[in-house]
């Protein structure tokens, strides 16, 4: 079998990964923006919703795949891109405290509530009345080394072609379809919100959301926790950070605005007291879905038409789940879960 996938962020790279462990022949065709949702994004792995307090979806399952999953590509290419790190949740009021108190006594959150801290505990830098909670099984991907050496393996072991792909040039051949006078059995859309305007997947209820993150310094600031007081702090190391994120349903685009310097710095200071100074913006655009659940399957009709994408936020955590199950569906006509298959949006495109 051969397949081409269209982009390698974090869904192009894991489909790609599991698609050549099957044995099949991969092509991957990525115009390398410099600003995309996996280069700007975070990479963190929540557990737990803070303010509601849920375990995430399928936690139990993704995370632990995840994790080892991502110690298996460092393995591959002898680097070091995944980094387990606890958060600390802040509470926001007495009464957060105590539903924390209260919430992470119950089974369902064993292994994933840690220690409760006292306000003397956390210390003065960071800025909190009430004190907060650790929260395990939780870290980080970084996004930006994990893509380089990705690239760099997949290089070895198919064809990755740096080049935009338009729709114009893809056609129907027999029943295969054919791009640059090469002949695919299979074509997987992993370009983001970008798919959302192919002809193909036009029907899907994608809601792109543009998020914007900054990088800075404060040499003072603790590096032993990821922070979440609603919007999140992340050591990179050597008094490094990176703080965001925002939500914005406009102007989907990767230029920086004021607005959003201005509700990041806002939060920061809300949460940390000691010194810092800003020295990067970025912006870049979610591939969310209406639902909130990855978009996994093939066309309605174009059934060598296949689509893995809409990971948004949680992409980082459960990217390496669903790809198995999507590279399952390409190779072994194995169903995917319900839940995240293209299939639960028939009824829009009928």
């Amino acid at each position: 079998m051969n397949a081409l996938i269209v982009g390698q962020g974090l869904a192009g790279t894991l489909l790609a990964y599991e698609l050549i462990a099957k044995g099949i022949t991969v092509t991957i065709v990525d115009r390398v923006d410099p600003l995309t949702s996996t280069k700007v994004a975070a990479g963190i792995i929540l557990p737990v919703t803070g303010r509601r307090m849920v375990k995430t979806h399928l936690a139990d399952q993704i995370i632990p795949y995840a994790v080892s999953h991502y110690r298996k590509l460092e393995s591959l290419t002898e680097a070091v891109f995944f980094h387990e790190m606890p958060i600390l949740e802040i509470f926001s009021s007495s009464k957060n405290r105590n539903d924390w108190y209260a919430r992470s006594a119950e089974n369902d959150l064993s292994g994933y509530a840690g220690a409760i801290k006292s306000k003397a505990d956390i210390g003065e830098c960071i800025r909190n009345d009430y004190g907060g909670i650790e929260l395990l099984q939780s870290g980080y991907l970084d996004t930006n080394m994990f893509l380089e050496k990705m690239k760099w393996w997949l290089q070895q072991k198919c064809t990755v072609i740096a080049d935009s792909f338009s729709l114009d040039d893809l056609k129907t051949v027999g029943n295969n379809m054919q791009w640059n006078e090469t002949s695919y059995d299979k074509v997987v859309f992993c370009n983001g919100y970008h798919a959302a305007t192919s002809n193909f997947f036009r029907y899907l209820p994608f809601i792109p959301a543009k998020g914007e993150i900054i990088d800075f310094a404060a040499p003072e600031l603790p590096e032993t926790h990821i922070i979440n007081n609603g919007h999140f702090i992340l050591p990179l190391g050597n008094g490094q950070f990176k703080a965001g994120a925002t939500y914005s349903w406009t102007d989907l685009n990767t230029i920086s605005t004021e607005s959003a310097l201005l509700e990041l710095e806002t939060a920061l200071q809300k949460t940390i007291s000691c010194p810092y100074k800003v020295t990067a913006q970025k912006a870049a655009v979610r591939p969310t879905v209406k639902d909130r659940r990855p978009l996994l399957g093939f066309h309605p009709v174009m059934k060598n038409i296949g689509i893995f994408n809409g990971l948004g936020t949680k992409g980082v955590m459960q990217g390496p789940y669903y790809a198995s199950q999507m590279a399952n569906l390409i190779a072994d006509e194995k169903a995917v879960d319900d839940e995240v298959s293209v299939k639960r949006f028939e009824s829009l495109f009928l």
